[in-house]
């Protein structure tokens, strides 16, 4: 079910539909972000069977509430939302059945690292949308990875164009990062320096395929905006350091 809320009486009378097994709901922009968690959380009490959950510009959310509340939640969007300062840590077994997770909050760094925790034998696909999750996830993985690995991820998006100092990682990091991942199939990345270390140390060579989040042509030719101009100034120097695979241009350059 998809619905686009203009009001919080409007989000509330979702309810009515209590065997829903997924639901997508985008606020106007006239919603107070603030005042969604309390309408939210009676909503999803009523519906215990949701498996997919999509949730864009939602404010106040508790990770550890909707965990509580949807414990058959296989995949998991939040979209421009933002955290509860409230939160507490997730328990080690919140959201049992987890396997994607598409996540771009404002959030905090101890819920956060529990949710990897908590997620890591079912994960399957995780895209995550911020340079500050991307960064806390390397973190995780390069502390954790040899005792607490990812066995299932195979898909890993991080939205971010940081080089590796940015990221605050050492090359020496990215091996350990890359054992907390040993079912990696896809890495998809703007980031020059993560793609170059898994292109050149991910063993054994070309397990893990590379794709950029952007049009590689329209980056690289026809920037429009610094951070775009960045991002191909990155492609730029990683194409003339390799001459494989195509020029990645879209469809409608």
């Amino acid at each position: 079910m998809h619905v686009i809320v203009g009001s919080l009486e409007a989000l509330a009378k979702v309810s009515a539909f209590r065997h829903l097994r997924s639901l997508y709901v985008l606020l106007a922009p006239n919603i107070d972000l603030r005042d969604v968690d309390s309408v939210l959380q009676r909503l999803l009490t009523k519906l215990p069977g949701l498996e997919k959950l999509r949730l864009e510009r939602c404010g106040g959310l508790q990770l550890t509430a909707i965990a509580e509340l949807c414990p058959k939640l296989k995949h998991l969007r939040l979209g421009d939302c933002t955290g509860s300062t409230e939160e507490a840590p997730l328990d080690v077994d919140a959201f049992p059945n987890l396997e994607i997770l598409e996540i771009s909050m404002v959030h905090l760094k101890v819920c956060f690292s529990a949710l990897f925790l908590a997620i890591r034998d079912t994960l399957r696909i995780a895209r995550l949308c911020h340079d500050g999750m991307c960064i806390e996830f390397l973190h995780h993985c390069a502390r954790q990875g040899k005792r607490l690995p990812f066995p299932c991820l195979e898909e890993l998006t991080l939205e971010t164009t940081l080089s590796l100092p940015a990221l605050k990682l050492d090359p020496s990091d990215l091996h350990d990062v890359l054992k907390a991942l040993p079912a990696l199939r896809h890495l998809e990345t703007d980031s020059y320096d993560l793609r170059l270390f898994v292109e050149n140390y991910c063993v054994p060579p070309g397990r893990v395929s590379l794709s950029w989040l952007g049009c590689v042509h329209c980056a690289v030719h026809k920037p429009v905006d610094p951070q775009l101009e960045q991002m191909g100034d990155i492609i730029r120097a990683m194409m003339e350091q390799s001459s494989s695979g195509g020029d990645g241009a879209c469809s409608v350059c």
